[in-house]
């Protein structure tokens, strides 16, 4: 990660998350209102995936 903004923005999208069970194996979704060029840089690390025409975004496994 390239900088703290993505750090901070990662753990917000983790402490505002919930499992979603409609899912397969209950993925962790978070709602993407943060600044984009922060979920560009997440999204480019794998750390989060979504499409750009949703409105959340889920958190890939880091476990």
């Amino acid at each position: 990660m390239k900088s703290r903004r993505e750090e901070l923005t990662l753990l917000l999208l983790y402490l505002t998350s919930w499992e979603d069970e409609d899912f397969p194996d209950g993925m962790t979704r978070s709602w993407k209102g943060y600044p984009l060029s922060a979920l560009d840089q997440l999204q480019e690390a794998d750390w989060i995936r979504g499409s750009t025409g949703s409105k959340s975004v889920y958190l890939t496994s880091w476990r």
